[in-house]
């Protein structure tokens, strides 16, 4: 539950202020959807209420979080199927539990605690480690707080710091394991290779009925059939559709033409900063840097500002302080502008880049007319070709006269499998979408299915003729396969013993040997460990690598079974005491956060049985009830 809760609520938020120590509790949110309604509280934990808003204003929270992330707007039904709404839920009941506790220990975070975490939170320090006003203001208004609600979110993580830290602080992994741990993961191994390849080894001929029955009966997992399913699938094909729909040139003029302001362009400035401690220093700097006597670069340089500390981004006029604003805004071309007095600090700024804003001129923006042109068609285009589809199943057409009154192609798949692999013919490409594949292997033989949706936008209608379950074929129906994999396996077994001669040989500096013959043309790939091992070698021949002495031979079949290979081990690379130390530090960390987290997991539970906890899920269906009828249904 608490590593579900933490996926739930994973953002820089709680990062900066508790660290690795817990997750962010306390859920704040978007403007109410029950203005002017009843607020209907859905859980009562100990005296303390929750409230619908508040799930309401958590659960969108995550959808506008998972709708950036996959660049694609994910609905809230959606989020509820998955228990998004849930997890949401079980974290406020958990935060009002504590709450309560911290009431019952009477436990109170004083204002200037909040003001000191706020300050030296990571998130809102510029590139010289001092609090920036610009970032504290573009952080919080990319995450939806305002200043009031973060205030009051960060009081109560630091109370609920207060009240777990006994039950954190005390928690021990075992001595030594985090330095045996990076010792292993970091060491690094170089080898001299060949390769025997499949084609070298002798042909083994056919095998006996006998001999290819043992080895089909030894090997049968590797025989054994996928289910598979024969049929076809109706598909409003975005690329088709987009031919059809391509606007011509004078469509796009046209759209210009009727209103040009609407492609008006916002004036930004790209922004690099420098702080100084008082005005004579930062104006010292400035006319230095307009003598030609130093460069930006060469200040923040010599006032030990790593150039990639220096970048405060692209902001729009109203995202700076008024006289930051003033300044960098009043200035149409690249360069250094200021000092700039701000309230907390003196700084110096250099304009990078900028945009001065107006209308462009129409060639500039001829292409994204375009594309824009083409997307408005393709929204409403392909919904109301899927409903149409509908409608033509309704007054029951078949599959076959709808893709011909729709003009749109029927495709087929023959032998289809989850492990995208097919029996005849090609595999259809949309059918790499999962949405797809999963509509296919969840359709029965003959079943009526409804149009889906895939991830691109398009919809698809499928219909299976055939299925063959997945099963384990007769021998005699697929010999040839079990021939020519007996037939591999025999010359791979050949190629080992080969490969143990020539190891042999080459360690004994044998002259004259195939061995020395074939060592001629070793090759010497770059070192690796354990984890960036080459696909080219078995993890079984990795883990010999990894166990053998340096100067050691070793030999085993590569990653793909088309050969052996014959390696020495060249070099041992322990990591850098540096490396070490750091990797070290780092695992030792995440084994400390690991024993945290099951101590925290009890502690949870432990306050949750002393604040008992009663929920209305009726009310809640109601909640997302009466937001889908608000939202328009489908929420």
């Amino acid at each position: 539950m608490l590593e579900a809760l933490r996926r739930f609520v994973k953002s820089w938020v709680a990062k900066a202020l508790l660290a690795l120590l817990i997750l962010s509790f306390a859920v704040w949110g978007i403007e109410g959807v029950f203005s002017g309604s009843t607020n209907p509280t859905i859980a009562r934990v100990g005296s303390e209420q929750l409230d619908a808003q508040r799930l309401i204003n958590a659960v969108i929270r995550q959808q506008n979080q998972i709708s950036r992330q996959r660049q694609a707007l994910i609905s809230l039904a959606e989020l509820r199927e998955a228990g998004v709404d849930e997890a949401a839920l079980q974290a406020m009941i958990r935060d009002a539990s504590l709450e309560s506790e911290l009431k019952s220990l009477q436990l109170a975070v004083p204002a200037e605690a909040v003001r000191e975490n706020i300050r030296v939170n990571p998130a809102f320090l510029d590139g010289q480690g001092q609090f920036s006003q610009f970032a504290y203001q573009t952080r919080l208004s990319q995450e939806g707080f305002d200043p009031i609600e973060f205030e009051a979110l960060t009081r109560t993580l630091l109370g609920q710091q207060i009240l777990i830290g006994a039950t954190t602080n005390a928690d021990q992994y075992a001595p030594g394991v985090a330095e045996e741990m990076a010792k292993w993961r970091g060491e690094r191994r170089g080898i001299r290779m060949i390769t025997l390849p499949l084609d070298s080894a002798e042909d083994p001929g056919q095998p006996t009925d006998a001999e290819l029955q043992t080895f089909f009966d030894a090997n049968s997992d590797d025989f054994i059939e996928p289910d598979r399913r024969w049929g076809r699938f109706l598909h409003t094909d975005i690329a088709l559709l987009a031919e059809r729909l391509a606007p011509t040139d004078d469509d796009i003029r046209a759209f210009f033409d009727a209103d040009p302001s609407a492609f008006e362009r916002t004036a930004t400035r790209t922004l690099e900063q420098i702080t100084f401690e008082d005005l004579a220093s930062a104006k010292a700097a400035a006319d230095r840097i307009s003598a030609g006597e130093a460069t930006f670069a060469d200040i923040a340089a010599e006032r030990d500002v790593a150039a990639d500390s220096l970048e405060l981004g692209t902001a729009e006029e109203g995202d700076l302080p008024e006289a930051t604003a003033s300044a960098v805004f009043g200035v149409t071309e690249p360069g250094v502008v200021g000092p700039v007095e701000g309230p907390f600090n003196v700084v110096l700024l250099n304009v990078t880049a900028l945009e001065l804003g107006g209308i462009p001129e129409f060639d500039e923006i001829s292409d994204q007319i375009r594309a824009q042109l083409l997307q408005d068609r393709l929204r409403g285009e392909v919904p109301d070709l899927a409903n149409r589809i509908d409608d033509l199943r309704a007054e029951g057409s078949t599959l076959d006269e709808i893709a011909e009154q729709t003009e749109l192609p029927l495709k087929p798949f023959d032998g289809i499998a989850q492990n995208f692999t097919v029996a005849d013919g090609t595999f259809p490409t949309a059918a790499y979408d999962p949405r797809l594949m999963g509509e296919i292997m969840e359709a029965g033989e003959g079943d009526e299915r409804d149009m889906i949706e895939l991830a691109d936008g398009s919809y698809a209608l499928v219909w299976v003729d055939r299925i063959v379950d997945s099963h384990l074929p007769e021998l005699d129906t697929i010999r040839e396969k079990v021939t020519e994999a007996w037939q591999n396996d025999q010359r791979l077994a050949s190629l080992e013993a080969r490969a143990v001669t020539i190891a042999s040989e080459l360690a004994s500096n044998a002259e004259g040997t195939e061995g020395g013959a074939l060592w001629i043309d070793a090759i010497e790939p770059e070192a690796f460990s354990r984890e960036d091992a080459p696909s080219t070698l078995s993890p079984q021949l990795v883990d010999a690598i990894f166990s053998g002495a340096e100067g050691g031979f070793v030999s085993g079949r590569n990653g793909r079974g088309e050969g052996v290979v014959v390696a020495r081990i060249e070099a041992i690379e322990p990591l850098t005491d540096d490396a070490l130390a750091e990797q070290q530090a780092e695992l030792a960390q995440a084994l400390q956060d690991s024993v945290a987290r099951d101590h925290l997991e009890y502690f949870a539970r432990a306050i949750l049985d002393t604040h008992p906890a009663s929920v209305n899920y009726e009310a809640i269906d109601r909640v997302f009830e009466q937001l889908g009828q608000a939202t328009g249904g489908g929420y």
